[in-house]
């Protein structure tokens, strides 16, 4: 995988829970996925309850991206060993990974199909 999990930080506090990434490699994060994962004994599970889907844009190695759990706007920060960091937000209304029951899984999606959304009785 070209974009790696580093971690959560602040896991439980609203206000600074995040998920930490770096890029391995020169990617569009676009073709990045995390899942808000069920998780037991057993590992990780199908039990998912949300999804971000981060924006097409192109970043490079070691660049950083990091997702807080709470809402903000899109920001860039330059840091002093030149890489970037890209911050983004998912809008959650309280902390998600606090527990031992949820957990983040980064997918990378190589390639995608969809219907067209149409009112009921419509033909596609």
């Amino acid at each position: 995988m070209k974009l790696e999990l580093k971690g959560i930080r602040d896991r439980g506090n609203k206000a600074s829970e995040r998920i930490v990434m770096r890029a391995l490699s020169r990617i569009d994060i676009g073709q990045f996925v995390i899942l808000d994962a069920g998780y037991s004994d057993d590992g990780v599970n199908n039990d998912v309850r949300s999804s971000y889907w981060f924006p097409d844009q192109v970043i490079e190695k070691n660049d950083w991206v990091v997702l807080y759990t709470k809402a903000g706007n899109y920001k860039e920060k330059v840091q002093k060993s030149g890489s970037n960091a890209l911050f983004f937000y998912w809008h959650k209304p309280e902390a998600m990974w606090g527990g031992k029951s949820r957990t983040p899984v980064l997918m990378e999606v190589d390639s995608w199909d969809f219907v067209e959304p149409s009112e009921p009785g419509e033909k596609p």
